[in-house]
């Protein structure tokens, strides 16, 4: 028999601590004054463990007798958020599980409106704008295609499901197939290549310490997945799958929409996990998901339907091992397979993207004060489009003139690094770094060099100082003579940032102000495709307060807040009139706003912890609208019965201002052991606001109506259980 009791540092009672031994399903969960008992059979030497989210988990050996009467009083210490001293790089956000992440996996899933999507949460950080209700990352006045995704060193190169120009609805990766995050909204280290504005790395799990089951039904879906032990301590895998239908969840809430093809999907992963050593791990990851949508979209000149679909597959092999007590080597090989159709008028499109990529990551404690890190990748893309497209981009009808592609293109990109983190002095580390990418595309080689400066103030406050060039290579299809442009380079942006940040337990509080410098960009052009003239500056402050820990403090949440000035040099098309039955089009340019210039960016998330068990939390968003480009006139085509739309000023409006209030509310049960089950409901957009998207036009462009948001107010309800023996009561 084995009895005691579990208290915090300050030698209050822990009500809801999970108490086991780690090699069997024997255990009990405190009650409210912390109390626990419980029976096992098994003898010998064994492992205790405790668990409560918050806290540092408590292991300790104990042998066991038989006939034998154990009585224990344990004392878990709250985790604490420190600044490591070596971590140098500037506007880094964590997430996971380990001291030092900002926000832990369960502040992810749990905050409201997120409906546990790593992408929808990651936009609750500063320096991610908020442009429409979907799930992509446009951090810093730049496009959501200049934040690259990397899963175990592999390159995610279509990171979301129900893809849209804006990113899409909900990010790939769920977030319980990871343990953890790092994402970068600038300055980040040479390490992280081809991207113009952020990094977004995640690792997979790893080696399951125990078998362990997870069930979800929601409203929209049911998931389930598992994690087994095949060998103790060597041999482990990850089996997952997720089926999501939304026939119910939009009747339910009403959806405006009209669907032809309801929203669906499914996806399934495998990982496989083998502790070859005490250091040494190989990880064979996949992935695979399929997606679908059909919906009425209205277009000036006729009823259209847009349908689309995509097939998402990820493989990835890893090896990691510590060569020596000071070296670590990661390697990996992936393959990344797209494939998507989409139809809409005289958009009848398919598309396929393969990508191959062999990766290695070095790092070497030289000694005591400098690290040393360096690396290299290889990285093949294959894209290839067939069907037809719009001869005028905002010319969607089906009577309208089109190109007809079947292209296939490939890249080849090949990039290195180096880098040193030296510790100066007890109070200042350095990081300095150089990568060098080769693209056989554009025959260039690139280079960009990168420092940061980190300066710790006290124990708890530090400053952090960055500058960095960065270079993006187009997509392949860019390169094609006719649709694009043989002769492109590679587009570059020149960070620089400098931050405060301070933490203790309770609060942690992070000031940056940054100027993004952009040249070389894409620029459209009638006769080529694209240009390389494109340029644009994107400058701000972004400010983060954290305060309390998820499931410790009665409040516990985050506020961020974003304001930033962004202007690019911006193609306007222009329609011109030869003749009666003749009409042209070319492009002006002007520097104006950029399209994701949102101006000002707030975003309040507080979680209130009514009991040990009971959870209510909100999220509140408000931001500037964005700029939109407005149609002044229209000239109607002398062929066709359909107008050719006159762009006025470029980005010389705004959409209205951007309000969301979300609530949720999270209910925690435990069962028999170390099972539990947690209830919970989300209501979005409570105050029912009609957030405007967009313009829709009439047929000849003279009026135009708003397109406002899918939905107004909404519910989702479900429940996760969680259990590693089937006997949960």
């Amino acid at each position: 028999m084995v009895t005691g009791t579990v208290a915090d540092q300050n030698n209050k009672p822990l009500p809801f601590v999970n108490v086991f031994f780690k090699d069997g399903f024997e255990g009990d969960v405190t009650d409210s004054t912390g109390y626990f008992e419980f029976s096992t059979t098994k003898t010998g030497e064994r492992i205790l463990t405790a668990m409560f989210i918050g806290f540092e988990t408590y292991e300790r050996k104990i042998t066991v007798q038989p006939g034998a009467k154990i009585k224990l009083t344990i004392k878990l210490l709250p985790t604490v958020l420190q600044t490591e001293g070596m971590t140098v790089s500037a506007s880094a956000f964590t997430s996971g599980d380990e001291k030092g992440v900002t926000l832990r996996n369960m502040d992810v899933v749990t905050t409201p409106g997120a409906a546990a999507d790593i992408y929808l949460a990651i936009q609750t950080y500063p320096g991610v704008s908020k442009l429409d209700d979907g799930s992509g990352l446009f951090v810093r006045g730049g496009d959501v295609s200049e934040t690259v995704t990397i899963l175990d060193q592999a390159t995610v190169v279509h990171p979301y499901r129900w893809e849209s120009p804006t990113g899409g609805v909900f990010g790939t990766i769920a977030p319980f197939l990871v343990r953890g995050t790092f994402f970068s909204s600038g300055g980040f280290s040479v390490k992280y290549g081809n991207a113009l504005s952020a990094v977004l790395a995640m690792e997979s799990l790893g080696l399951p310490e125990q078998t362990s089951y997870n069930f979800n039904l929601g409203l929209a879906g049911i998931s389930a997945g598992a994690a087994q032990v095949l060998v103790p301590g060597k041999l482990g895998m990850h089996l997952s799958g997720n089926y999501i239908a939304t026939d119910l969840m939009f009747k339910l809430n009403h959806s405006k929409e009209e669907f032809s093809v309801l929203p669906n999907s499914q996806d399934g992963n495998f990982s496989l996990i083998y502790r070859y050593s005490d250091s040494g791990q190989l990880k064979f990851f996949a992935f695979g998901s399929r997606d679908e949508v059909g919906v009425k979209v209205d277009q000036p000149s006729f009823d259209a339907v847009f349908t689309g679909s995509g097939l998402n597959r990820l493989y990835n092999l890893q090896w990691s091992d510590l060569l020596r007590e000071n070296w670590l080597s990661k390697t990996s090989l992936s393959l990344n397979r797209f494939q998507s159709e989409i139809a809409l008028g005289i958009i009848n499109l398919t598309q396929r993207d393969d990508t191959y990529k062999l990766r290695t990551d070095q790092e070497i404690e030289a000694t005591k004060k400098m690290n040393i890190n360096f690396g290299g990748e290889i990285e093949y893309t294959i894209n290839r489009f067939s069907g037809t497209v719009p001869a005028y981009r905002v010319l969607l009808d089906p009577n309208s003139e089109f190109f007809r592609l079947d292209e296939k293109f490939g890249a080849r990109r090949v990039g290195f690094y180096g880098e040193s983190v030296i510790k100066l002095r007890r109070d200042v580390a350095l990081n300095l770094g150089l990568r060098r990418d080769h693209h056989n595309l554009s025959r260039q080689w690139v280079t960009d060099p990168r420092a940061s400066l980190l300066y710790s103030m006290t124990k708890h406050s530090s400053m952090r100082f960055s500058w960095g060039i960065f270079h993006q290579f187009a997509a392949p299809i860019s390169y094609a003579p006719g649709p694009g442009n043989p002769n492109l380079q590679a587009m570059r942006a020149q960070h620089i940032i400098l931050g405060y940040d301070y933490r203790n337990e309770k609060y942690q509080f992070r000031a940056e102000s940054y100027y993004k410098k952009y040249d070389h960009l894409l620029l459209a052009d009638a006769s080529r495709g694209s240009l390389n003239d494109g340029y644009g500056f994107a400058g701000g402050l972004d400010l983060f307060f954290k305060y309390g820990e998820l499931f410790k403090d009665p409040v516990n949440g985050w506020i961020s807040y974003g304001i930033i000035r962004s202007k690019r040099y911006q193609a306007r098309k222009i329609v011109l009139q030869k003749s009666p039955d003749m009409i042209s089009d070319s492009y002006s340019y002007e520097y104006a706003p950029s399209p994701f210039d949102i101006t000002y960016n707030l975003t309040i998330v507080t979680k209130l912890n009514l009991t040990p068990q009971f959870n209510f939390g909100f999220t509140y968003r408000i931001a500037t609208g964005r700029p939109v480009t407005p149609v002044v006139s229209a000239v109607k085509d002398p062929v066709y019965n359909f107008y050719h739309p006159i762009e006025g000023a470029v980005n010389s409006e705004r959409l209205p201002t951007y309000h969301r209030f979300d609530t949720s509310a999270t209910y925690y049960q435990p069962l028999k052991g170390s099972n539990y089950v947690v209830f919970y409901a989300g209501l979005s957009n409570i105050t029912n606001r009609k957030n405007v998207l967009d313009y829709d036009y009439s047929i000849d462009y003279s009026t135009r109506e708003p397109r406002t948001t899918n939905f107004s107010r909404f519910i989702y309800i479900g429940f996760t259980m969680a259990f590693q023996s089937f006997d949960l009561f």
